[in-house]
Order: C-alpha cells, then structure tokens, then sequence
C-alpha cells in the first residue's frame, strides 16, 4: 500500500504529486521494456493485463520504443476480433463475459496472423462496443521491419498464444498496490474500477450502472 503523506491543498500539488507518481510508472515500465529487447529482437510481443491496468500506455511507450530499434511497431488490439455480441454463448440472464476466450473469433484471428507472418496483406477488423459488433475492415500491407504488438486481456492466454506463427515475449502489466492519503484508502481493484467507469462512459457509450452490471 502507498501512503501519501504530503498535504494537498492546491491544484499545483496535486498535479505535482502525479507527475513524480507517473515518472516514476514510466521509468519502471521503461526498464521492463529493456528486457523485452535483450537478445534477439522479438516479431511479436504479447501485451496482457486486467481491464484498465494500463496496457494502452504501455503499447503507446513500446511503439516509441520500437522505433528506436529501426523497427515499425504495429499494434493489433485483440478487442477487435470479439465476436459480435449475438453470437457469444451466453447464460440467460446473464452478461457477455469479454474476458473469456470463447469471446474471441479465434478463427479469424489465427488467419490475420498466419497472413502477416507470411508477408501477406490482411483485412484487420474493427470491433464498436457502443453497437456490440464488428463494424468494418482495414487493409493492412506488412513490412518486413514491423513488429506486432499484440493488446488485450487475452493477449497471453494459451488459445491466443497458440496461435502465434514467430517466436514471441509477453509483458504483464497490472496495478500492483493501492493508496491511501488521510485516511481513505483505495485498493488496487478499485483503482481499475474507477478507470474503467471513466473509460467506458468517455469511449464506449456505456452508464456506470452498466459497467457494475458487467
């Protein structure tokens, strides 16, 4: 647990405090990614996590790192090759579990994957959550430089990884502790909860009372 000692009584402070909070994220995050790179340079990289831990900073920070590397890095976010929603098996009464993989279209997933290692163009789909489906197609055309990042909770799990043609190296990020200033305290899971709340009413159309339901 972190314990926030220092006083906040402005806006200045506050912004201080989360700026020395995510430059000290950032240069562990950075450090880990070093690892990645030691050796051989990877074709692929599984980026993995729970809901809102923060695997689109980490694949933004990867990208920037990539290029450094004389490398194009192509991020492939696994969310876009859900199902369509009226096509999860799904237990009346119940939600669509996003975190299984039964959620997945893995049978198109392994095609797109199979056709970039090979070299070949491929048709990557878009997934809309305000709609629950499949919304369109990009046609992308592979470089032999590229690296793919692959992000998304089921990024590391064995059907996915199964899948994956090249030698790969998996990042796990997650929010490890929680916080506690004068006397409140926030748990990990709490922490990602709020953020999900935050993120699903911003980008994907959804009330609070739907993101609990879920």
């Amino acid at each position: 647990m972190t314990e926030i000692y220092e006083r906040i009584k402005s806006r200045e402070e506050a912004e201080k405090l989360i700026l020395k909070s995510e430059g000290e994220f950032f240069s562990d995050l950075s450090d880990a990614i070093e690892t990645v790179f030691e050796g051989e340079v990877p074709k692929i990289i599984a980026l993995s996590g729970p809901t809102c831990s923060g695997k689109t900073t980490t694949a933004g920070m990867l990208t920037e790192r990539i290029g450094r590397s004389g490398h194009q890095a192509v991020v492939m976010s696994i969310d876009d090759f859900f199902r369509n929603q009226d096509s999860i098996n799904v237990v009346k009464g119940e939600s669509p579990d996003y975190d299984s993989v039964n959620a997945i279209d893995l049978g198109y997933l392994g095609k797109v994957i199979s056709r970039l290692d090979a070299g070949k163009e491929a048709l990557i789909p878009k997934y809309s959550f305000p709609v629950a489906s499949r919304t369109g197609y990009r046609e992308y055309y592979p470089d032999e430089n590229d690296i793919y990042v692959y992000e998304g909770i089921q990024a590391v799990y064995p059907e996915v990884v199964s899948l994956f043609a090249s030698p790969h190296k998996s990042i796990f990020i997650c929010v490890n502790e929680g916080v506690s200033y004068r006397g409140v305290t926030l748990t990990a899971h709490e922490i990602r909860l709020l953020r999900r709340l935050v993120r699903d009413y911003r980008f994907r159309n959804a009330t609070a009372e739907f993101t609990l339901h879920l």
